[in-house]
């Protein structure tokens, strides 16, 4: 499978972006493009930490990946806090963990 070059950008319309990009099969870094959005600057680490305090949620481990696809040779589920896991986020050497799942209602 050949390697596509990754084309940013700051701005593109939608129509750009449907006949030059999703068309095309062709990956696009869109900078800036949800900066505009509250979450943006209200969504800290600490923010989300004490929005969440007790919350308890389900990390699973991220999969071998290969050039077919997923394997899923060994994966791993822990329920931890969901502070727990933003705490791990912060981490210059987080965790091998892919995605939160099975979060319970706070």
């Amino acid at each position: 499978m050949p390697v596509l070059p990754l084309e940013e950008r700051t701005a593109l319309d939608p129509e750009e972006f449907f006949q030059s990009f999703l068309l095309q099969n062709r990956p696009v870094i869109i900078r800036g493009a949800i900066a505009h959005w509250p979450a943006v600057q209200k969504w800290s680490p600490d923010y989300l930490r004490s929005m969440v305090e007790g919350a308890k949620v389900v990390i699973q481990s991220k999969s071998d990946y290969g050039a077919s696809g997923s394997k899923r040779h060994f994966e791993e589920s822990k329920e931890t806090d969901f502070a727990e896991v933003v705490d791990m986020m912060t981490l210059d050497d987080a965790p091998d963990m892919s995605y939160v799942r099975q979060t319970r209602a706070w």
